[in-house]
């Protein structure tokens, strides 16, 4: 009975073994066959072996247009692989697959999270283990969905961290005639491309509770201020609903709302309304502002790539434009928000989306963040005083406004009036004196 008991233990603890058992990195003449989004096609390859110091590595060669030559150094260590690239003296965590939910690490500029648990994945022919993650660089704009697949690497280009991963595909990964990537395969199955993934829920544009907040300068006076854009109603127009979009400026000289126009939302596509000046509204004047079905459709000469990124913690649907996200569902556009790119500058110099908030939270940051930090910061005059463009007040300011004043007869009010009577002379080289000495 004792045997019995010990054997049974013994197919118990086998299995466990087996359940903990995970494929590894690197094997001698592993290949990884990538896409470039131009549509040139590159691999990597691990051919022989070395040792560096006191560590031995397998060599990765890359091979691109008929050049075969040495790239890196790679070394596996329990879940964590290292690579040294050719030229360097240190080497960097290329991938820890031990990772759990919440976990972060940074990889070469890029900020790493893990987005939930590992996914196992089958097929006829064999089975993925497969590690969502974020990816960012830390600053602003949305985070990005990738995945790591366990024993292959990133689903862009495996060893390449330089670039953002949405500019490269791996294709397949492969030793000899054993396959352990396919992306088309596997992108049936977690929904990359044209599929929806595993957790994915659409996020309308056209609802309340959301707030996109814009930032204005003008470079001639100085002056500078947020803006808000949000929904109210709904109203009905010609037997169909649609939302009044209200523009209204934050700020103690300029207050008021008034309705820019009208939106309304259906099967994910989005439709704008301008409000007339004459108050005549004819929804037969409405103009498709987004699709999200597929964007192309709007701006067909344009390229877009179909992806997922991260806000506030839920997937949302992007398309993205040379590696980065240009469109994101419930957002609108990255650089003009739910505002129609017409009604700002074309290049966005002066003016464009400063963030989102829902429920009061902030959710994503646009491009004019930053700016409206500093005006925040350092209040309108301040923001009137750095007269040369370096983001703070300080006694070049005073050298650049001394000039215009003894260079030119007539330099104008406009920014360099920084006392505000009206004309430009030494008393605004005092005040000047005096913001700096706040």
């Amino acid at each position: 009975m004792r045997t019995f008991w010990l054997s049974i233990l013994m197919v118990m603890l086998s299995g466990m073994a087996a359940a903990q058992s995970f494929p590894t990195f690197i094997a001698d003449g592993k290949t990884w066959e990538c896409e470039r989004d131009d549509g040139k096609a590159y691999s990597y390859t691990i051919e022989g072996d070395t040792v560096i110091g006191v560590a031995a590595y397998s060599k990765l060669y890359l091979i691109r247009q008929g050049e075969h030559k040495y790239f890196a150094a790679l070394r596996e260590d329990g879940r964590k692989v290292y690579m040294l690239c050719a030229g360097e003296e240190r080497e960097v965590l290329l991938y820890d697959f031990g990772l759990k939910p919440q976990d972060k690490l940074k990889i070469n500029g890029w900020d790493i999270s893990i987005y939930s648990d590992w996914l196992t994945y089958c097929t006829s022919s064999r089975s993925y283990h497969i590690l969502p993650i974020t990816i960012s660089d830390g600053y602003l704009g949305p985070t990005c969905l990738f995945y790591w697949v366990d024993g292959v690497g990133i689903t862009g280009d495996p060893f390449d961290t330089t670039h953002w991963p949405y500019h490269e595909i791996l294709r397949s990964c492969f030793v000899g005639n054993d396959v352990y990537y396919d992306c088309n395969e596997l992108w049936r199955l977690i929904g990359i491309g044209d599929v929806e993934p595993y957790n994915y829920e659409y996020t309308p544009l056209v609802r309340k509770d959301v707030q996109w907040m814009y930032y204005h300068d003008n470079s001639i006076t100085g002056e500078a201020w947020d803006y808000g854009v949000n929904f109210a109603g709904p109203v009905e127009i010609d037997d169909r609903n649609y939302y009044v979009v209200y523009n209204h400026v934050i700020d103690p000289n300029l207050t008021g709302a008034y309705p820019a126009g009208y939106m309304r939302e259906e099967g994910h596509q989005v439709y704008w309304l301008e409000n007339p000046a004459n108050d005549v509204v004819d929804s037969n004047d409405e103009e498709l502002l987004f699709d999200f079905n597929d964007m192309s459709n709007i701006y067909p000469e344009k390229e877009f790539t179909r992806g997922y990124v991260v806000v506030d913690g839920m997937l949302r649907g992007a398309f993205f434009e040379y590696g980065e996200p240009a469109f994101i569902e419930g957002i609108g556009s990255v650089n003009s928000g739910v505002l129609p790119s017409f009604m700002l500058p074309p290049d966005g110099s002066r003016e464009g989306l400063s963030y989102v908030t829902e429920n009061g939270r902030i959710v994503f940051k646009g491009p004019r963040y930053d700016d409206h930090l500093f005006y925040q910061q350092h209040g309108l005059s301040k923001f009137k005083c750095d007269l040369n463009g370096d983001n703070e007040v300080n006694v070049a300011d005073i050298s650049a406004l001394y000039r215009e004043i003894i260079n030119q007869e007539n330099p104008g009010i406009g920014i360099f009036d920084t006392n505000g009577d009206g004309v430009v002379n030494v008393a605004d080289v005092s005040a000047l004196y005096k913001v700096i000495l706040q």
